[in-house]
């Protein structure tokens, strides 16, 4: 009896490890967020979910305003404070338990939120926007003379059209686009009219 309890006693161990490798695996280093191939099988799989269940589904892409301006005069080990700063807001924002959050890129982020239509989404977006710039984080880089963020908004509704989960991605990226554009510090939902190959090529050359 003493060795079926050992063995399972290790069994446990080795479960508990294995547990904390693949969470380990698929989190950031630096914001113990989500790495982005974790983000893209965590969307694919809320959006399976979504289609099933015809529930809407919600994605914010989150991009920290002149952060090459920022490690550029703060350096990088401040960049890397200020990236934690802002994934912490992005923590306490992913409320829910199905809600996830990414890293996206390097000083992008994005928010998978299940079951949220266009207008909720983008509460919790201003929110978001609103918490980061009440971290009071100095950026003499930046016009506003403190850290801030633009977000876009996408958004599946199951009621409308038909869309993919690359839409939905570009979606997002052409409203933070539309972000940027505006004078950054906002939020952006997509809008239709907006052109894809110049919405997407140039804002990934700002």
């Amino acid at each position: 009896d003493s060795d079926i309890t050992e063995a399972k006693h290790v069994e446990a161990e080795l479960l508990a490890a294995n547990e904390k490798l693949n969470l380990l695996a698929n989190r950031d280093g630096l914001t113990e967020l989500l790495t982005r191939r974790a983000f893209d099988e965590a969307l694919a799989l809320e959006y399976a979910r979504g289609k099933r269940s015809m529930a809407p589904l919600s994605l914010l892409i989150i991009d920290v305003d002149w952060f090459k301006r920022f490690n550029d005069h703060y350096g990088h080990p401040a960049g890397d404070e200020c990236l934690r700063a802002v994934s912490g807001c992005i923590k306490a924002t992913a409320r829910r338990a199905a809600d996830a959050a990414a890293r996206y890129g390097g000083e992008e982020f994005a928010l998978i939120l299940p079951e949220t239509d266009a207008r909720g989404a983008f509460v919790i977006a201003e929110n978001l926007r609103k918490g980061v710039r009440d971290l009071r984080l100095a950026h003499a880089g930046s016009e506003k003379g403190i850290v801030t963020i633009s977000v876009g908004v996408g958004t599946f509704d199951p009621g409308g059209a038909s869309i993919e989960i690359a839409d939905l991605l570009r979606r997002a990226d052409e409203a933070l686009y539309g972000a940027k554009v505006a004078g950054r510090d906002r939020v952006h939902g997509w809008r239709p009219h907006v052109s894809e190959p110049h919405a997407t090529g140039a804002r990934r050359r700002s």
